[in-house]
């Protein structure tokens, strides 16, 4: 839940604070804003630069699984740009993740890729998104052996992609909004945030 403004983002949990407003990745990342949410208090992106890290890296080899959920909302004057990352440093060999909002489509892309190619793009996951109303992103990642993952995406409850890609996720940060990682280069790679769009309810099972 995000709950505290001197806190984006607290895991409720371990009580694990996000780091806030990057500054040593690609951008200098500014502070999300707090508004009312699906339940309670959400992260809203008024500027490109807005994001933040939450403090989560996934770390995955052999039969391992992971999932990533949230909640968004797309206002009408939305922007292109990113919901959500996952990203390591250009020095380690991950897979990446991207979570994008596409305006000139009005719709939703998930594009992964490692450091020298897109193994998924966005042609293959756009679902159309045309309203302002709350939905509900869940995006799996399970290993099937010690290199390949079948990969799911499910929105608002229908699976839209299932697809195999090779590849681990090496350290792999989660971040929301502006990208605060520098990212793999060469792979058509979107560093701003979305704007006037929304993100609530972040959860990651392992």
């Amino acid at each position: 839940p995000v709950n505290q403004s001197t806190y984006p983002l607290l895991d409720s949990i371990s009580g694990t604070q996000s780091s806030r407003c990057i500054t040593s990745g690609l951008l200098l990342g500014t502070c999300p804003q707090l508004i009312d949410g699906f339940a309670s208090n959400a992260i809203t992106f008024n500027r490109t630069t807005d994001g933040i890290q939450t403090g989560y890296s996934l770390q995955s080899s052999g039969v391992v699984s992971h999932s990533l959920a949230l909640r968004f909302k797309i206002n009408p004057d939305a922007t292109s740009g990113l919901l959500a990352t996952l990203q390591a440093p250009t020095t380690v060999a991950s897979l990446a993740m991207q979570v994008l909002y596409q305006k000139d489509t009005q719709s939703l892309a998930i594009r992964i890729n490692n450091a020298s190619s897109t193994l998924l793009s966005t042609s293959a996951t756009t679902t159309p998104i045309d309203d302002n109303n709350w939905h509900t992103l869940i995006i799996t990642s399970r290993g099937t052996n010690s290199t390949t993952k079948q990969i799911t995406i499910s929105i608002d409850g229908n699976l839209t992609l299932t697809q195999s890609i090779t590849g681990n996720w090496v350290g792999a940060q989660l971040g929301l909004g502006a990208m605060t990682v520098t990212p793999y280069t060469g792979t058509s790679t979107t560093t701003t945030a979305a704007t006037n769009t929304i993100v609530d309810d972040v959860t990651v099972f392992n």
